[in-house]
């Protein structure tokens, strides 16, 4: 019985450092570019804590896009959005409570998924 004690604590101590872990990796930049028959879009996201509630992140997001009108690009336009998001530590993931979009962050690949659209983290 006592044997197990020592590699009970050793779990505790892994599971902690993986939420910290995730927790200092969130926050960053990510892009992502996208082409399809009918416009090309460059999203940004970049994810900071808010300051003013514990476990509350903003997100600002910027596109840029060009829509494609018999086979010629138009001109450039753009967008930018901001929202407010939660940390879910159970899942390492963070959650609009508005809309339901959940950001799901795969740490070991510097990424984080929106949906079926993968942004990449630059810094």
């Amino acid at each position: 019985m006592k044997s197990f004690i020592p590699i009970i604590c050793l779990l505790l101590v892994a599971c902690q450092h993986r939420v910290t872990d995730v927790k200092d990796f969130m926050p960053g930049t990510y892009t992502r570019f996208s082409k399809g028959q009918f416009s090309q879009a460059w999203d940004t996201l970049v994810i900071g804590v808010y300051e003013k509630d514990p476990g509350t992140y903003v997100i600002r997001r910027r596109t840029g896009y060009q829509r494609i009108r018999n086979g010629k690009l138009q001109r450039r336009e753009y967008k930018k959005s901001q929202v407010f998001v939660v940390l879910d530590e159970q899942g390492h993931q963070l959650q609009d409570l508005k809309t339901g979009v959940r950001y799901l962050f795969a740490q070991g690949k510097g990424t984080v998924l929106v949906g079926s659209a993968e942004y990449v983290q630059v810094k």
